[in-house]
């Protein structure tokens, strides 16, 4: 099929014996076009190249930041199994949850110390895994 199309398109150049002094031109337009898509497909298949790499090092440090993470999730589990850690966590783990209550209270005076516009929701309530050690 594209010879035929290459064939039409040499018989629509070459009606004329002229047209047989205008086929040097003629090869240089195409050669010009044809250099013209080369150049262009090269640029193409470089930015695809270079966006490929980036993507794979990206990837790569990001594989390489999950293996950090679990290797010092893998030390907090071993910290945490031990007996005097567990106390240390839960103490942590209750600093914690008060630290943000007294955030989210700061917030809700700030927002609006009106009576009766204030509205305290289950967001305040106390997780149930948090046990408060008992005063002696």
């Amino acid at each position: 099929m594209s010879t035929h199309s290459a064939s039409a398109a040499v018989g629509e150049v070459l009606r004329q014996p002229d047209d047989l002094l205008k086929l040097s031109a003629y090869r240089a337009k195409l050669l010009k076009e044809k250099a013209a898509l080369d150049a262009k497909l090269a640029s193409g298949v470089k930015a695809q190249l270079d966006a490929t790499r980036d993507a794979l090092l990206k990837l790569q440090n990001a594989r390489a930041t999950v293996g950090m993470i679990r290797e010092e999730m893998m030390l907090v589990e071993k910290l945490k199994s031990g007996e005097e850690s567990g106390e240390a966590f839960d103490k942590i783990t209750r600093v914690s949850w008060t630290r943000e209550w007294l955030l989210r209270s700061d917030r809700v005076v700030a927002a609006d110390v009106r009576p009766g516009r204030v509205q305290i929701g289950s967001s305040f309530m106390a997780p149930q895994n948090i046990r408060f050690p008992r005063r002696q």
